[in-house]
């Protein structure tokens, strides 16, 4: 268990959820996660984990591994990273186990299924999920809101007092320690103000109607947390499944499943509204996490439809300002194209 100020510890510890009942509401299933591994590997304080949430089926991302994990060997110092989670579908194991990626990295490696992290596997899960939001209606599936719950479910496994989670679309652009994320020992957060507009304002009402949050967020109107790359507290991540078991659950290993039966409510989570609404909630957000200062987290020149074809990559690999870029992997952007121009500056 990462250690944590005393001030943070009596937050967590008086942060009691009222128990919220909804029409129809049914109990949650028994759950095989509690029977789970949770051994991870020893980390000093000055260490972070890196988490990688994958899957094959991600078309525009999945190509683009191993530009990702050859930046991330290249800029990151290797001494910060006590270990390296690489989240995948149970079905995917073999290809990523295999996958010549992750061959030959300077820190540890585990391979975690996600049935090792979420109560039900996603033929399970997709029966609780909306129509609309189902591939086969043109929704982006049932497997990509998993990904998000894996992303926070994933703190049972890490060991360090904060992770950082990656999408396979994401560039490391410039050398980067431990001190560069976690200055005065609080994560960086983008740190745009609220609601940012990479979050629909819907998700954070979502977020804060599921933690009865008062509208912590909302009244605060301050700072916020962005999207992968994104640096997450292994205390706020705990807590936050803890809270969402002890307020709709019937167990407590049924976190995910409550917020899958929680879209019949039309109650639109994500995993960072989720994440920033408990962490505002129980006073935790300024002792885990600062804005940004001199240092941005990520740029966003290439998050948008098309913009990739205006991205400079000899300016982002110059620009010492961000320590990540993003080239968005459902942008349109073909990824062998990303891979020819990053390479150059990768050898």
């Amino acid at each position: 268990m990462p250690s944590a100020p005393a001030s943070v510890t009596l937050a967590l510890a008086l942060l009691l959820p009222v128990v919220r009942s909804y029409p129809g509401f049914p109990e949650a299933y028994p759950t095989a996660a509690r029977h789970r591994n949770t051994s991870v590997l020893p980390s000093r304080p000055d260490q972070l984990t890196l988490v990688l949430a994958a899957r094959t089926r991600d078309q525009g991302g999945f190509p683009r591994l191993t530009t990702l994990m050859r930046s991330l060997v290249v800029f990151l110092d290797a001494k910060m990273v006590a270990c390296m989670l690489l989240v995948v579908p149970d079905g995917d194991v073999p290809i990523f186990s295999q996958h010549v990626a992750f061959q030959g990295l300077p820190w540890p490696r585990r391979l975690v299924p996600d049935s090792q992290l979420l109560s039900h596997s996603e033929a399970q899960f997709e029966k609780l999920t909306p129509t609309r939001e189902r591939e086969s209606h043109g929704g982006r599936g049932t497997n990509y809101r998993m990904q998000m719950l894996t992303k926070l479910g994933v703190a049972a496994l890490v060991n360090t007092t904060f992770y950082l989670v990656l999408d396979c679309d994401v560039i490391a652009t410039r050398r980067t320690t431990y001190a560069d994320l976690v200055p005065g020992g609080r994560a960086l957060i983008i740190g745009e103000q609220y609601p940012y507009h990479r979050h629909e304002t819907r998700w954070w009402e979502a977020a804060d109607e599921i933690l009865q949050a008062g509208g912590c967020v909302s009244r605060q109107a301050g700072r916020v947390i962005g999207v992968t790359p994104a640096l997450l507290s292994t205390e706020v991540s705990r807590g936050l499944q803890r809270h969402v078991s002890a307020a709709h659950a019937a167990g407590p290993e049924a976190w995910d499943e409550s917020l899958f039966r929680l879209r019949r409510y039309n109650l639109d989570w994500t995993e960072y509204t989720l994440y920033w609404t408990y962490a505002c909630q129980a006073g935790l957000a300024d002792a885990m996490h600062t804005p940004r200062g001199a240092l941005r987290l990520y740029e966003e020149s290439a998050f948008d439809w098309g913009a990739w074809q205006a991205w400079d990559a000899q300016a982002a690999f110059r620009d010492d300002s961000f320590v990540f870029t993003v080239i968005q992997s459902i942008g349109g952007v073909d990824p062998a194209w990303v891979d020819r121009v990053v390479e150059p500056f990768l050898a």
